[in-house]
């Protein structure tokens, strides 16, 4: 088949379906699938059906260990200097918080150096030394990057005819950065001599980088924005890499890092301008210093993704340090029992990796041991409630003692029991397959199955990790989730711990069920676009001043108003006037519309309601079981044990109601509490931490059509009608859960298995407030603007708080309401993209 010249013709204009991860599978890149059905480069677009452009495949990434310490180097000689550069990059980062230097460029010439760092505060550093006496031309970004579970996309272009800010231009993921410290204009150019990448060999770069990079294109003479090297996808909402097809000039290179035939191929040039590099302290030895992986930004086959790493970024550290791209762990002897988890959870498949446990040491023989298993998200410690997990445990080699395994099933502990044969010694590889369709786990000692073992009843998230049990032994070891080739083949049927492996979100946007929407108030009428669907239900406040809520949906009517911040009724008018196809119109009151910044949350519903008799109580519905959303209206009748149908199909996970014709707290249901969720309460409109109250749900959890609810007036005052606001988990999209603060800036992290766009948190066992943050206010990390649900105030940002990442939320304040040593908090949480296809932010 021969099509047109380019942009004549798409794939499904003549009806042809091509398995592009098939053919990625099998090596088959972006010319071969060409050449295949002799198509002219532009003449076509494909996609997997998944929204990507799947015939774009890079192939592998290049991982620097810190331990090496590994770097590429090139000279080039004398007269290669240049005005304009422009360099792109990915990377996933290993070690946080200390300084790494990415790249550098040396002059020839003492004092003229160039050089990029990620640096100890995890902001990234663009520098130029200049003249002896060390004048610093450059910007350090306000915008930290700690998120080590997924790739970034870097593009920074220098032109140095230009002054100010605009001859050191920096964009991330495809969005251009414009928020910096330490801002020095000037004279700022490579002019080299020398570059290095990933050094920490010389005094051009003292920092070794610890992670991996991908697809590396230094184009000499040139400024380009990042749309020559990716593109925003927006079935998916991700930016994605594309083929660069421009010119690199002369001293440009392309290092893709494809050939791994040797150390010394991994630096090719693939520019065509054969300014290769020469590698230092690669290996390719078949073990766990394998540098050549197929860890990658794109999704192009169950080989090359994004694959799960050792999370840095956990709860439970402890005096484990991580290196090697977050593959090795490292635990000293002390008497500390931190545990390394994966930073990828499973709710279904089946599921395979390895861990090699080296140098492991012990001070007292027989007494400790080292524990491989698989954990349940909530929390990573046994004796906290609701805890699900599987250890498998041998002895270090001094104490010569066989296997043994041990189940928590919501924190009760059944075990140990002897399990398998043979202990552990350096350099045991033990494999685990994680069965999830079958509902059981299965541990291997070098290869050998140790037979399998029932995983707990739960439907939360598995990991896997390792452990110790306290005592003073030491241990190193290497995970490996499939990135390099396992040791000993996986058992049939049993995927690589990687993105594309991830089962297809039902919800692939999540902004197309909620978004957030920020605008300026005029006095009069105004219409609010931008929100991308009709909204149902729509939370607004006022940011810059003292305001109540306002939360308004389609079965209440528009123009009635409910604040969360009180008890009053609902009012009717100075609110919004419509509800339209891509947000909605206010009137000219002031609630709403005055002459401020405000925020709205808008959800998606179904519209008009319909009625449901699934309860003892008919109501009124509208339901959204795609988006795990429904607003109910029903009328209270004042018996213990009336039930409402909810249309969700499935539990919800949180419920909020309201009496509207009458002044009531807030009482709210949610699945993570410190108590039985169906036993109590906690109230939306005050800081009361989650209470016992039978009355309330009747100590009667919500089914798959009904919840109950009790005699108590908040949820059942005879004749008072009442709305309520019910939302169930969806995977990849929502995400309702607990935390345990530890009281540090370095707090505890909340896998929610998406990357956030809101998350609301609450502290269940003392008084806290309804803490609100989304990705609108807070265009990058760290987050630091909030609101809270429960009272008036404009918006807070004095403090540093939160970090969205590729895959749930990371608190960075020890406030107390926040994260107090011990306290339990619930959250909600709606999702920008699933993990599947998330970057890091």
């Amino acid at each position: 088949m021969t099509l047109p010249a380019s942009g004549a013709i798409s794939l499904n204009d003549v009806n042809v379906e091509l398995d592009l991860s098939a053919t990625a599978q099998i090596g088959m890149n972006d010319s071969a699938v060409r050449d295949l059905f002799d198509v002219p480069s532009g003449a076509i677009s494909m996609s997997d059906g998944y929204g990507k452009s799947a015939y774009y495949t890079i192939e592998r990434s290049l991982r620097f260990r810190s331990s090496g310490p590994a770097y590429l180097s090139k000279t080039y000689g004398a007269g290669s200097a240049s005005e304009k550069y422009t360099f792109s990059f990915w990377v996933k980062r290993g070690k946080l918080g200390v300084a790494q230097d990415l790249l550098g460029a040396d002059s020839g010439v003492a004092w003229y150096s160039t050089f990029l760092q990620f640096t100890a505060s995890d902001t990234l550093r663009f520098w130029t030394y200049y003249g002896s006496s060390g004048t610093r031309y450059g910007w350090y970004t306000t915008q930290v990057f700690r998120d080590p579970s997924a790739w970034y996309h870097f593009v920074i272009n220098v032109d140095t005819s230009i002054s100010g800010q605009q001859s050191r231009r920096l964009w991330v993921n495809g969005t251009e950065v414009t928020s910096f410290t330490s801002e020095v204009s000037g004279y700022n150019s490579i002019g080299m001599n020398t570059y290095v990448f990933a050094s920490g060999v010389s005094s051009l770069l003292s920092y070794t980088f610890d992670g991996y990079t991908a697809e590396n294109h230094m184009v000499w003479g040139q400024t380009l924005d990042p749309t020559y090297f990716g593109e925003y996808n927006a079935n998916i909402g991700a930016w994605q890499p594309i083929e660069y097809s421009g010119s690199y000039g002369t001293n440009g290179f392309y290092l893709n890092f494809s050939n791994n035939a040797n150390t010394t191929a991994l630096g090719y040039d693939y520019s065509g301008n054969g300014n290769n590099w020469t590698t230092n302290n690669i290996s390719l030895t078949n073990d766990y210093t394998y540098d050549s992986k197929q860890d990658v930004p794109t999704l192009t086959s169950s080989i090359q993704a994004n694959y799960a790493v050792v999370s840095v970024i956990d709860i439970d550290r402890g005096s484990i340090t991580t290196s090697n791209g977050n593959l090795t762990n490292v635990k000293a002897t002390d008497s500390t029992s931190p545990r390394a988890v994966s930073s990828m959870g499973v709710t279904s498949g089946k599921w395979y990796a390895e861990i090699t446990w080296s140098s492991i040491t012990d001070s007292t023989p027989y007494g400790d041991y080292i524990i491989t298993g698989v954990t349940t998200k909530e929390n990573w410690t046994p004796s906290y409630n609701g805890y699900n997990g599987v250890l498998y445990m041998a002895s270090n080699p001094a104490g010569g003692l066989n296997g043994y395994k041990a189940t928590y099933t919501n924190g009760s502990f059944v075990g140990w029991d002897p399990y398998g044969s043979g202990y552990w010694v350096n350099g045991s590889v033990i494999g685990i397959a994680l069965d999830l369709d079958a509902g059981t786990v299965t541990f291997y000692n070098n290869g050998v199955s140790q037979g399998a073992i029932t995983l707990p009843s739960t439907t939360e998230e598995w990991f896997i990790f390792c452990t110790s049990d306290g005592g003073y032994n030491g241990y190193t070891n290497h995970f490996n989730f499939g990135a390099s080739e396992f040791t000993y083949s996986a058992p049939s049927g049993f995927k690589r711990m990687n993105t594309y492996n991830l089962p297809d979100s039902t919800i692939v946007d999540g902004g197309a069920y909620f978004n957030t929407v920020l605008y300026t108030g005029n006095g009069g009428n105004k219409s609010i676009t931008g929100v991308g669907f009709r909204p149902d239900f729509v939370w607004g406040k006022l940011r810059s001043t003292s305001s109540y809520h306002r939360l308004h949906d389609v079965l209440r009517g528009s123009d009635n108003t409910l604040a969360s911040n009180v008890t009053d009724a609902q009012v009717t008018g100075n609110g919004i006037v419509s509800f339209d196809s891509d947000g909605f119109t206010m009137d000219s009151g002031t609630n709403i519309n005055q002459v401020y910044p405000y925020v709205a949350w808008n959800w998606k519903a179904n519209g008009a309601g319909v009625s449901n008799g699934s309860g003892s109580i008919t109501s009124t519905v509208s339901a959204n079981t795609t988006a795990g959303f429904s607003i109910v209206s029903y009328t209270g009748n004042g018996s213990a044990g009336a039930t409402i149908g909810h249309g969700l199909g499935v539990a919800p996970s949180m419920m909020i109601v309201k009496q509207k014709n009458a002044a009531q707290y807030w009482p709210v249901y949610h699945v993570g509490t410190h108590i039985t969720p169906a036993t109590g309460q906690a109230y939306l409109n005050t800081t009361n931490a989650y209470f016992a109250e039978s009355t309330t749900w009747n100590n009667t959890a919500p089914t798959s059509s009904v919840f109950t609810v009790g005699t108590n007036l908040e949820t059942n005052a005879s004749g008072g009608s009442f709305i309520a606001y019910c939302f169930a988990q969806v995977e990849g999209y929502s995400n309702f859960g607990k935390y345990i603060g530890n009281g540090s800036s370095d707090g505890p992290f909340a896998y929610t298995g998406f990357r956030p766009a809101f998350v609301m948190i609450k502290r269940t066992d003392a008084l806290a407030w309804w803490y609100t943050l989304d990705a609108e206010r807070n265009t990058y990390n760290v987050l630091q603007n909030y609101l809270s649900a429960n009272d008036s105030y404009g918006e807070y940002s004095n403090v540093d708080f939160f970090d969205f990442t590729s895959n749930g939320f990371k608190l960075r304040t020890s406030n107390s309401e926040g994260n107090a040593s011990g306290g339990v908090y619930m959250y909600m949480a709606f999702a920008e993209s699933p993990f599947k296809n998330s970057l890091a932010r």
